[in-house]
């Protein structure tokens, strides 16, 4: 356990210890808050029919779905990658190999993608609460608080698959990036699902972002109308995510202790 500690001290120092990095990636998180901002303002001219519920603003929208994309983007990807790195210098492999069980170290290699993920969430909403106060005049904070909720149980489970596939299957972060894709485009990350097409529509009500985004946005324009549909969607899916990773972390350990050796990543 207090090598496991000392593990995780270097994790933060790692993560944190370049002020420049930090720097760097909290731009990352500030900037695209600021741009989009100033590029609704030539938007929001006019307001569209299917904004009303969401305020009857473009910012308001955005702002919600990016920090809800970031958090999930995070895990998704960041937690992978400090698996990768750890397995190149060969530390996740020795202490694979000695007293620690591959599910704590995989849970340790978790806990600062987590904490950069609700840095970037809370970093922009408060981005947008100075940009925009009128955003949380209506907002429905236990709604809002949920939807977080949902979040970290959900993106827990599709990290985990991710560092399961990570190690075991070469060129993982393709795979990674496909499913990043389908999210952006078909869960309403930049535009409400409502204007795509009939079956596009169909696709989108099967992604667990779609209803996560719904929530967040209507928590934070106030209306609750819908949160209990979409928060027991959200039940749903955790259900079925949850024991899916297990399988998958299990399936993935299981292969590396019959073959003897992580997969080579490149």
């Amino acid at each position: 356990m207090a090598f496991l500690l000392e593990f995780l001290k270097k994790e933060f120092r790692e993560e944190c210890g370049m002020w420049t990095g930090f720097i760097l990636r909290f731009g990352a998180v500030i900037l695209p808050g600021f741009v989009f901002y100033y590029l609704s303002r030539i938007v929001d001219t006019t307001t569209p029919s299917f904004q009303v519920h969401f305020g009857g603003a473009f910012f308001p929208f955005f702002i919600a779905g990016m920090a809800v994309y970031r958090f999930a983007y995070t895990i998704l990807f960041r937690w992978p990658t400090v698996v990768y790195r750890e397995r190149w210098r060969g530390t996740l492999e020795s202490l694979w190999l000695g007293k620690y069980t591959p599910v704590s170290l995989v849970l340790v290699l978790g806990i600062w993608p987590f904490v950069e993920g609700l840095v970037n969430f809370f970093g922009l909403i408060m981005v947008g609460k100075s940009l925009a106060p009128s955003i949380f005049q209506n907002a429905y904070f236990p709604e809002l608080l949920g939807a977080l909720v949902f979040a970290v149980f959900l993106y827990a489970a599709f990290g985990l698959m991710a560092v399961a596939l990570a190690l075991v299957v070469n060129r993982a972060s393709e795979m990674l990036q496909i499913f990043n894709f389908i999210d952006i485009f078909f869960s309403g990350l930049f535009f409400p699902t409502a204007i795509l097409p009939s079956p596009l529509r169909w696709i989108s009500e099967f992604l667990p972002m779609t209803h996560l985004l719904r929530l967040v946005r209507f928590g934070l324009t106030g209306n609750v109308e819908t949160a209990l549909a979409e928060s027991l969607l959200l039940s749903i899916f955790i259900a079925g995510a949850v024991p899916l990773a297990a399988l998958f972390l299990h399936f993935a350990i299981c292969k590396i202790e019959e073959e003897g050796r992580l997969a080579v990543w490149g």
